[in-house]
């Protein structure tokens, strides 16, 4: 085992790991959960504008908010999927997909949408804190998905006033409710949110993979496909990604970014789940 281990530190030092490069650096606390609830609808239409044919849309209070998907070192995450949903300005969710969107982040993890101010819908004899749902997933599933709802400091149905409970819509949790600033423009008062979010890492045999895996595009070098080291127990085996067209710019949506790093090494230690191994 003690020869194993040595292995795999010597090796990632040889490969210059990202892992060498993040010992010691800050950490960021992975934000919050929320319930789904039950009017998330799957396979909405890409657009960053939600409400736009909500009645009271051209009076209403607009609402902007904008972020960035990070992992628990603060590092963006480039093209991770983003689903929101909320109610119009009357706190109705609509059954169209009116008020719901897909968006994705961009290489450097930015995400941004305009909409209405949510509207409260009564629950029993309260009202819910104006609130957005979230469900995030990251493009090489090395994040547990993230369903959570964003909430806005100051309301007063935050908390203990919320008549959801707090361990299920979660409104206490200070990495959910964002301070809001509001100016005026045309007559219309625009609020304005910054929504970050820290997305929690697979606790298993992907995090070291994972950690080898954040570049936003894989390099145009070419190299040896794989190339396997057999030690004691358990195995280690070391993975190159297979070069893509020799170019070097490759198209993500949603942004064109540039390929920077080497070509990725994956390390794997593989002993229980080498059946389950994934690319990117």
């Amino acid at each position: 085992m003690e020869k194993t281990v040595l292995l795999v530190v010597v090796t990632l030092a040889l490969l210059g790991s990202p892992l060498i490069e993040i010992a010691g650096s800050q950490t960021c606390r992975p934000t919050g959960s929320a319930t789904m609830g039950p009017f998330y609808k799957p396979n909405q239409p890409m657009r960053n504008v939600l409400c736009g044919k909500d009645p009271l849309f051209a009076t209403a209070t607009k609402l902007n908010v904008s972020g960035v998907i990070l992992d628990e070192h603060c590092q963006p995450l480039s093209f991770a999927k983003v689903e929101i949903w909320q109610t119009d300005s009357s706190g109705s969710y609509q059954d169209s997909s009116q008020c719901r969107s897909i968006l994705h982040s961009n290489c450097k993890g930015q995400y941004t949408f305009s909409t209405v101010y949510p509207g409260k819908y009564r629950l029993g004899s309260s009202f819910r804190p104006a609130h957005i749902h979230y469900m995030v997933t990251t493009r090489n599933n090395c994040y547990n998905t993230l369903v959570s709802q964003l909430y806005f400091e100051g309301d007063l149905h935050l908390r203990d006033n919320d008549p959801c409970h707090s361990s299920v819509c979660n409104s206490h949790d200070t990495t959910l409710i964002r301070k809001t600033s509001i100016d005026t423009v045309n007559g219309i008062n625009w609020v304005h949110a910054e929504f970050n979010i820290v997305m929690r890492r697979h606790q298993s045999w992907q995090r070291l993979v994972c950690q080898l895996q954040q570049s936003p595009c894989p390099s145009a070098t070419a190299e040896p496909a794989v190339t396997v080291l057999q030690t004691a127990e358990p195995a280690v085996t070391v993975l190159q990604t297979a070069p893509p067209p020799a170019t070097e710019e490759l198209t993500t949506a949603p942004c064109l970014c540039k390929c920077r790093d080497a070509v990725k090494q994956c390390i794997i230690v593989n002993w229980l789940y080498a059946s389950r191994l994934e690319y990117i």
